[in-house]
């Protein structure tokens, strides 16, 4: 179900302060099977995963398939990503691949990390139209 198009262009800063602070609640158990979560474990998601439950909470989605590789569209839209893997330097180098250590070169990341490398690489991260 589509939303309305105001909420594709909430803040970007405000989803990534909520992002953040939801990558180092403890609240998910951080999940590394190339997928947004686990259907076997209710509370792993990856980093994407909780980003869609960031969503949830602001009814951009009302649920979605945890088996995906990939954001929703409604929540990348409204997350104001430029991708919805979160690539941000080649192909590789995406927030999916830091959390799952899959590949090549490309560093496994805690969520602490990934919440550090979305606060600092905001510009890259995130389309800039989108503030």
């Amino acid at each position: 179900m589509r939303r309305p198009f105001s909420l594709f262009f909430q803040m970007s800063s405000d989803i990534i302060r909520e992002w953040a602070v939801a990558l180092r609640s403890g609240e998910w158990k951080q999940y590394r099977g190339g997928t947004l979560g686990s259907s076997l474990e209710p509370n792993s998601r990856c980093c994407l995963g909780v980003l869609c439950e960031v969503a949830k909470k602001h009814k951009v989605i009302e649920d979605y398939n945890v088996n995906l590789e990939s954001l929703p569209y409604d929540v990348w839209r409204w997350s104001g990503l430029r991708n919805p893997n979160g690539v941000y330097r080649e192909y590789l180098w995406s927030l999916a691949n830091h959390n799952d250590g899959s590949a090549r070169g490309v560093p496994q990341m805690s969520f602490e990390e990934i919440a550090k490398l979305i606060e600092e690489k905001q510009t890259v991260l995130f389309r800039t139209d989108h503030r």
